[in-house]
């Protein structure tokens, strides 16, 4: 979401959710089978044509032969300077799409855009990416302040958390860093101030597959003394005042909640956060995620959140992140960035329908994803060496940290 003139624009996974709805009409037989993935090549007939049409606007156009295409092409448009931006696109079905990329300060950038998959294949499953770039151009913002969101735009959000969660990445004393739209910049929280916030709360509940692992016990190994022998993959730990519990699929998070936390006593100190939904990506075809998967979560979580109402306890639930593109190690099923875009957009706004609080992780964390990962596909991450266990991954502090400052602390 951001602001150009007077307009507030919220193209953020938007276009991936009404491209992934033309899919399911295109494709309605559409199956996930598990295969060697193939690259997304286009037929021989494809052509775009990328043009600038003002310092924070471009234009693709789509043609099969001779004939504009109905859409369905997903593109990565990404803006390099003092800071890093992922630019969003709108799909106007018809080859016609516009890419928004506000500058976030006043200086000058390079804009690439790269075509990803055509055709609604970022939904198929089992395929890689094109990778084809397209444009590429230098721009610069004038001046200063240009296209960005002020604070008189705040109260016409969403939620008063949307202008806190949407960011620029800059390079700071060789360190990304988060700034918020609002300017406000996000390191990673001190230990005192980490420590401070969880102790306060009587018990902490993390619930979900590796990402939230690892997030746990990054939050763990901070606040206590984390046993070297700790298996990295564990599937239940406590430890002082945290408690991770592990689920892999959207489907078993009501299964879970009921056989381990059904008669927990939950009060005003508490908090429950979950993160799922990689699993189910990489094991299920777009239209089991999202038509029976989200289903299932959303009601299981609508509930949880009247219980919440009534107990006092605080419920968070936590996008998914996005896959890092230089991992391929990992990569299947209809796990790709555009559709993970199309799963979190749908979930956030059922979610938000029942009142469950969201941190929008993928959001966040999407200009860095192609930062090169020494664990696999995860952001953060416990590593051992020496008998002893350390946790990797700055840019996944960072984001933890946001999490915690502004859903917990």
């Amino acid at each position: 979401m951001y602001a150009f003139g007077n307009e507030i624009y919220d193209t953020i996974g938007k276009t991936d959710l009404m491209q992934y709805q033309r899919f399911k009409k295109y494709n309605p037989n559409a199956k996930f089978v598990m295969k060697n993935l193939t690259e997304a090549k286009p037929p021989a007939g494809y052509n775009y044509h990328v043009k600038g049409v003002s310092r924070t606007e471009i234009l693709i156009e789509e043609r099969d032969g001779d004939a504009p295409t109905r859409g369905g092409s997903s593109f990565l448009v990404r803006s390099d300077a003092v800071s890093i931006q992922i630019c969003h696109y709108d799909d106007f079905f018809n080859g016609t799409y516009i890419v928004h990329c506000p500058l976030p300060e006043c200086t000058c950038r390079n804009i690439s855009v790269w075509l990803m998959y055509y055709n609604f294949t970022a939904y198929s499953g089992n395929h890689y990416p094109v990778r084809k770039l397209l444009w590429r151009r230098r721009s610069c913002n004038l001046h200063k302040g240009e296209a960005r969101l002020s604070l008189s735009h705040r109260a016409d959000l969403h939620s008063p958390t949307n202008a806190e969660n949407m960011v620029t990445w800059y390079l700071k004393n060789k360190q990304w860093v988060a700034t918020s739209l609002t300017g406000k910049e996000y390191t990673e929280m001190s230990k005192l101030a980490l420590c401070g916030c969880v102790k306060n709360i009587r018990k902490l509940f993390c619930i979900g597959a590796s990402h939230m692992r690892f997030k746990c016990d990054y939050i763990m190994s901070q606040c206590y003394d984390m046993p070297a022998d700790i298996p990295i993959q564990h599937k239940a730990l406590t430890v002082g005042n945290i408690h991770y519990l592990s689920v892999s699929r959207m489907f078993k998070f009501p299964k879970l909640w009921d056989t381990y936390l059904k008669n927990e006593t939950l009060d005003r100190r508490d908090v429950v956060i979950i993160q799922t939904g990689a699993h189910d990506m990489a094991k299920s075809s777009m239209q089991y995620t999202m038509d029976v998967s989200v289903v299932t979560l959303v009601r299981a979580l609508g509930l949880l959140q009247t219980k919440s109402e009534k107990l006092g306890f605080r419920l968070l639930y936590v996008t998914t992140t996005p896959f890092p593109e230089n991992d391929r190690r990992g990569t299947k099923g209809n796990r790709t960035n555009f559709a993970l875009a199309a799963y979190n957009r749908k979930l956030k706004a059922d979610l938000l329908s029942k009142k469950v609080n969201v941190f929008d992780e993928f959001g966040v964390l999407l200009p860095q994803q192609d930062i090169n990962y020494p664990c696999g596909c995860h952001y953060l991450c416990r590593a051992t060496k020496n008998k002893s266990s350390y946790i990797i991954g700055k840019v996944g502090m960072i984001a933890a940290s946001m999490m915690l400052r502004n859903n917990v602390c």
